[in-house]
């Protein structure tokens, strides 16, 4: 049987890892009638069908992966919001390179999600370049009806150096090439924790190598089981207005310096 409390001060890394593990990856946005810079990290989409839900403490949607594939017996997001709610979600990851009022947050690492029109028109453009990563695209959204991501990709240039962009990449407020300096010299335990959120590449004495990754989707974007569904979907709004948009500074387009 469970304990509802815990005595000691080992509780304090524990709570601090279960707040960071909850803390999902910035999705890219674009406001209406913006443009943002942004650059790709990889261009082949984790695709998934997942639903969107607004809690009623909370101000805009979330995305919520569908547990269908994984507890067909009991796809409770699917019972509660029907299996039509779910759409197909295509997920990549992206430095978007937009101006920020705070300027830690500058070059973030973030989520790109793509549904089935955004997706489309993204193969087109790999279609035609050969690839999406490593180049410098523009993103604007043209009308209220546009996806959040934009409807419209034009390409700016290449990147001169992949190694001069990583030093400045941020995640979360925190510079990237931090983040894996401290793991290396916390060890295996604080390496395996980055590993939970990002792609990273370990070289012979396991160190993690300083380059920029795609996020860990298989980890980040799991489905939850059903009984913390249940307590999700208890908490959500009553009356959703999926027509509520996000709002931000538009983004620049400046020229890359590496």
């Amino acid at each position: 049987m469970g304990s509802w409390y815990e005595t000691g001060y080992s509780v304090i890394s524990k709570e601090e890892e279960r707040q960071a593990s909850s803390q999902m990856p910035n999705t890219f946005w674009v406001s209406v009638g913006s443009s943002k810079p942004i650059i790709f990290i990889d261009d082949d989409p984790f695709s998934i069908y997942e639903h969107t839900i607004r809690l009623n403490n909370e101000r805009f949607y979330r995305p919520v992966t569908c547990i269908r594939g994984m507890y067909p017996d009991d796809p409770i997001c699917c019972v509660e919001l029907g299996a039509r709610d779910a759409a197909l979600v295509g997920y990549t990851t992206i430095v978007d390179c937009s101006e920020k009022k705070d300027p830690k947050y500058g070059y973030e690492l973030q989520l790109f999600q793509g549904k089935l029109r955004t997706l489309k028109k993204l193969q087109l453009k790999k279609n035609t370049k050969g690839s999406l990563v490593n180049m410098k695209w523009t993103v604007s959204r043209t009308d209220t009806k546009s996806p959040r991501c934009g409807d419209d990709f034009e390409w700016v240039q290449d990147v001169k150096s992949m190694e001069k962009l990583f030093s400045q990449v941020t995640y979360r407020g925190k510079r990237l090439a931090e983040i894996f300096d401290q793991a290396n010299k916390g060890g295996p335990e604080a390496i395996a924790k980055v590993k939970k959120i990002f792609q990273v590449t370990l070289d012979a004495n396991g160190k993690i190598m300083p380059a920029i990754p795609a996020f860990n989707y298989l980890e980040i974007l799991k489905p939850q089981e059903p009984n913390a569904v249940r307590v999700l979907l208890k908490a959500r709004a009553k009356e959703e207005d999926k027509s509520a948009i996000a709002t931000g500074l538009p983004g620049t387009t400046d020229d890359l310096p590496f």
